[in-house]
């Protein structure tokens, strides 16, 4: 019943609907879901160029989780939306830099030190200036005005280091700050401590950002620290706020603000230390208890383990607690990678004897060189950031995935885990043999494989297609995949007739929309899965 509706219904999908119903199909599991899939696939392929990420992802959840009963390899699905994975990695860049880039303009246009020239000191003396966060034309602005500038950044910025906190001591000659909103309450607390810590009392502070990072609540932060002067000002969705400092006492150094809480990874909570302005708040988020719990590491020996984006440690802390919980003999050996100087501070003391480099991807390792083998990885593990502040952005992403197979061993492995519809395995399948983006496809560095998803959240495994073999999990898991396929072979080819024999059309062009007009057709789409399934089946996709 289900497949003679697809077959009506699919006729009339929008390009987004087909990767909300193939995820749909996977999830609930009806009779001869897998030639159904293949069927959404294929017309999906034919208006691959309309599709958005979103339903890139769903596609890939819905073939690769069905792989058994599609019939044909799912790669072979799976390559036309290479494209748009690499588009869409390109248009969110761009997009994201536009974002942080407003208020930032903003700030430049209206140039608010420039009146209060008289307030910096004498005329003959220096002027100088804080600029706390990334903001090179606010930078430059400052500069081309005549103050000598001192720049605090708390995440790595290219070749620019980060640091947990600013250099100890007040700049009596410097009178001016510009803070850019880091995207949260308790970072924006954690920062303006961090410049009251710099500034003297009557110092101006201008702390800039966007309305969607919460820059319109920024009033209650800053008091006892600063002195509201007038209310916030700015054009289009950028706002700031001018505030002068007060004589009331900044909290620092930085040990004042570690947070001393207790976490459980499985073996009894233990002490455990945070800091302002962490994913998850520092603690153990469900994303990073999924990929422990999915990873199969090699733990004879003293593998070599990265954690990319390891925050404050919390999966290798986790990693450890299995070794030890397991009674493995041998000492694992972590190198952790954060761009963010407070986290790294942070994950060295809640993971002792660890080697921990601050650094904007993996740029400080490939710049180590890895010529010989023991200066590589065994295992590269993450739970990547797939956003910078409020905006999606797959950058730090794509450098893990172009550079990983320059760090891992021959037979070494990259585990990823995110939610899933970011297009993880499309992402992957965009690094071609040499290292190149956009170019990868069937001739990929990686070897890719969906180990787990539930319909919210994807493990990845990419191991180095060139020394790629089938492992005895790997082995099994095909051989029950295609015993499972011949056990329906009967019932999937008559699916696979009722599709063909219904006619089913090529879907029309539509004009071409963003990503976010794709998501208001969402309504839409599940009107439709009510249509194909009824009104009880819906609920448990909404639920899913």
């Amino acid at each position: 019943v289900i497949s003679e509706r697809v077959s009506e219904l699919v006729d009339r999908l929008d390009p987004q609907d087909l990767g909300l119903i193939a995820w749909a199909i996977a999830l609930l599991g009806p009779p001869g879901k897998g030639p159904i899939i293949r069927a959404v696939s294929e017309r999906a392929s034919e208006v691959s160029d309309e599709l958005s990420w979103w339903s890139v992802a769903h596609l890939e959840y819905a073939v690769r989780s069905q792989a058994g009963e599609l019939g044909v390899p799912p790669e072979r699905l799976l390559q036309p939306f290479l494209g748009c994975a690499c588009t869409s990695e390109a248009r969110l860049r761009k997009e994201s830099l536009m974002f942080h880039a407003e208020p930032e303009a903003a700030l430049v246009a209206a140039a608010p030190w420039e009146s209060r020239s008289g307030d910096t000191g004498e005329a003959d003396a220096p002027k100088r200036a804080l600029v706390v966060g990334s903001a090179r034309a606010v930078l430059k602005s400052l500069q081309d005005s005549g103050f000598q500038v001192e720049t605090w950044l708390r995440f790595c910025e290219g070749q620019r280091l980060g640091r947990a906190w600013p250099e100890e001591g007040v700049r009596e000659d410097c009178k001016v700050c510009c803070l850019r909103h880091p995207g949260s309450s308790d970072a924006l607390e954690f920062a303006l401590h961090g410049a009251a810590a710099v500034l003297p009392k009557g110092a101006r502070l201008w702390v800039f950002g966007h309305v969607q990072e919460g820059i319109l609540g920024t009033r209650a932060a800053l008091s006892p620290l600063f002195k509201l002067k007038r209310k916030p000002f700015g054009t289009g969705d950028a706002r700031i706020w001018e505030a002068v400092r007060t004589k009331a006492r900044a909290k620092q150094p930085f040990e004042a603000w570690l947070q001393d809480t207790s976490l459980d990874l499985g073996s009894g909570a233990r002490p455990w230390l945070s800091v302002p302005g962490l994913f998850a708040g520092g603690g153990l988020d469900i994303m990073t208890q999924l990929l422990l719990s999915r990873l199969r590491l090699k733990l004879e020996g003293a593998p070599k383990i990265l954690d990319f984006g390891c925050g404050n440690g919390v999966l290798a802390a986790g990693l450890l607690a299995s070794r030890e919980g397991a009674g493995s003999p041998g000492q694992l050996e972590f190198t952790l990678l954060d761009s963010d100087a407070a986290a790294l501070d942070v994950a060295r003391r809640n993971v002792p004897g660890a080697r921990c480099v601050v650094g904007d991807g993996l740029e400080p390792l490939l710049a180590e060189g890895v010529a010989s083998d023991s200066q590589r990885f065994d295992v590269i593990v993450s739970n990547p950031p797939v956003h910078r502040g409020r905006p999606d952005d797959w950058r730090a992403l794509r450098g893990l995935l172009e550079g990983a197979g320059r760090l891992l061993r021959p037979r070494g492995q990259l585990w990823l885990v995110a939610q899933e519809h970011v297009p993880v395995g499309r992402l992957l399948a965009c690094v071609s043999a040499d290292g190149s983006w956009g170019v990868g496809g069937e001739a990929g560095l990686y070897h890719v494989t969906l180990e787990f998803s539930d319909g919210r959240f994807s493990v990845w495994l990419a191991e180095l297609a060139a020394h790629w073999r089938p492992t005895e999990i790997s082995t099994a898991c095909a051989t029950a995949a295609a015993a499972k396929g011949r056990g329906k072979k009967r019932r999937s080819s008559s699916a696979s007739v009722r599709l063909s024999a219904a006619g089913v059309k090529p879907l029309k062009k539509k004009k071409e929309g963003s990503t976010r007009a794709g998501l208001k057709r969402k309504g839409r789409a599940q009107a439709s899965v009510r249509s194909m399934l009824g009104a009880a089946d819906v609920r448990s996709v909404r639920m899913a």
